[in-house]
């Protein structure tokens, strides 16, 4: 439903599944990390990271 909102048009159910899948897993890589080094960023950090990093993309986040 989100994507149509923002006018996104994804191919099939399977690919979204996928999609789904690899988002979800990176979201929660990111969380046992930062648990796992003892929260030491702030939860503010952690949801920019987690923002810039679906939104942008990790090339563009990295400047490629």
């Amino acid at each position: 439903m989100k994507s149509r909102e923002f006018g996104v048009e994804l191919d099939s159910e399977i690919f979204t599944d996928y999609l789904i899948t690899y988002i979800t897993n990176a979201h929660i890589g990111i969380l046992l990390k930062w648990l796992k080094g003892g929260c030491e960023e702030s939860i503010e950090e952690m949801a920019m990271f987690i923002e810039t990093f679906t939104i942008n993309g990790i090339f563009k986040t990295v400047g490629i």
